[in-house]
């Protein structure tokens, strides 16, 4: 009987995978949080947590977890702003 002759095999090829595109390489982790956000034990020193009881007493409809939610998002919007080289 013949005999069938086998083509030889070689790596197989895969087909490039398209390069993301310039705004999603770009985009901002922020834009698109994919972590949970964790629970944090904030501890003020003594001059802090006087102030702040000051004003949550002294300005309507003010909480500590505000002050400190507030004052995080300017602080790092600041710190973005003067930080990102793009």
């Amino acid at each position: 009987m013949g005999e069938l002759a086998l083509a030889p095999v070689g790596p197989e090829k895969t087909p490039p995978v398209p390069a993301p595109q310039a705004a999603e390489a770009k985009r901002k982790p922020w834009e698109n949080p994919t972590d949970p956000p964790k629970g944090l034990n904030f501890q003020p020193d003594a001059e802090l947590h006087a102030k702040m009881n000051w004003v949550c007493e002294n300005v309507p409809r003010m909480s500590r977890l505000r002050i400190l939610r507030e004052g995080a998002m300017m602080f790092c919007n600041a710190m973005i702003e003067k930080h990102d080289k793009e």
